[in-house]
């Protein structure tokens, strides 16, 4: 049981690692893209929230992590949604979204 919760813990502060990545990259990468940065903003600060969250209150709050394996897979989708001209937004969400939704999903089983 110890080490299912290390394993979850440290899985649980990569999510917010890259949560808090791209909160910080639009500044980090220079793009103001008009719908790029704001959903790169709220995103991530949502899904840095939600993950303290689920990760002091694993059995009251477990379904944020599902909610977080939507936002991930959201930014997956949302530089073709939302035409992002950017490069850099595009693959910084790709990746990161993928990264969020695969680790989230796995903290769910």
């Amino acid at each position: 049981m110890k080490k299912k919760s290390k394993i979850t813990t440290s899985s649980a502060a990569i999510v917010l690692i890259f949560s808090v990545w791209l909160f910080f990259s639009p500044f980090v990468f220079g793009y103001s893209y008009l719908l790029a940065m704001p959903n790169d903003l709220a995103i991530g600060l949502v899904i840095s929230v939600f993950t303290v969250i689920s990760s002091f209150y694993p059995s009251k709050y477990s379904y944020l992590k599902l909610v977080n394996v939507l936002l991930g897979t959201w930014l997956i989708f949302a530089p073709f949604v939302l035409g992002y001209s950017s490069p850099y937004a595009l693959w910084n969400d790709v990746i990161s979204g993928f990264a969020i939704a695969v680790i989230s999903l796995w903290m769910t089983i």
